[in-house]
């Protein structure tokens, strides 16, 4: 039972929208672009250049803690979802980045001098990890577009069914107007006025389905593409 509820957790897609994802998208590819440009600080550091490396510092840990806790703006990650596995799952990306900022400052501040492990750590393991997030945010990009554009279709379809029964509808009514109108004209002058009236209503039915045909048109030719 347990192993049930853990597949169904791990199916959980976290609620953003579509231009949530975008800007999630650009922040993350950000975090991969700071974390490269950290490692060239440092080394520029180590060779006494200087480089806006504190507002560097600033930017990848407002993203990082953005990222995984969110704002007024954009939910915390979710609890089952890919996402959260990312950060506190067996990835543990949120401690590997944390202690990537850590170990970023002590060289910055003097208290580690090993420059070339900082190296390796950011070229073998936090622009790869930081890459995967990048990637988790693109596939649920693309896994929302995909399920708007179904449900488009769904509801296209719908209508057009909908669509379809108003032609239904309008065929008995031109019957029953037919009809009407032979009545009429047995009634003589007393029927002139009724069929006025029907002419009236068959008039009113032609320009509904000539309006419905339109539509069919268009929404079959949408659901095709």
């Amino acid at each position: 039972m347990h192993m049930v509820r853990e597949l169904v957790a791990k199916k959980r897609t976290q609620n953003y929208s579509l231009e949530q994802l975008s800007k999630l998208i650009n922040i993350s590819g950000r975090q991969r672009m700071l974390s490269q440009r950290l490692s060239f600080l440092i080394f520029a550091r180590k060779n006494n250049l200087s480089g806006p490396i504190e507002e560097t510092f600033k930017l990848f840990e407002s993203s990082h803690i953005f990222l995984k806790n969110g704002n007024e703006e954009f939910p915390a990650v979710e609890k089952g979802t890919e996402i959260y596995e990312y950060f506190f799952g067996p990835r543990q990306a949120d401690k590997l980045i944390s202690d990537y900022i850590t170990f970023a400052r002590d060289i910055y501040l003097g208290k580690s001098s090993d420059v070339e492990g900082f190296f390796h750590i950011a070229s073998s393991s936090i622009v790869p990890l930081l890459n995967e997030a990048v990637l988790i945010y693109e596939k649920m990009s693309k896994e929302l577009s995909d399920k708007i554009a179904a449900d488009m279709h769904e509801n296209s379809q719908k209508l057009i069914n909908s669509m379809e029964d108003i032609k239904d509808v309008h065929k008995r009514i031109k019957i029953i107007s037919v009809n009407a109108s032979i009545l009429a004209s047995q009634a003589g002058s007393a029927g002139a006025a009724f069929d006025v009236v029907v002419g009236e209503i068959r008039g009113l039915a032609n320009q509904i389905y000539s309006l419905i045909e339109e539509g069919l048109k268009s929404l079959k030719a949408q659901n095709k593409d």
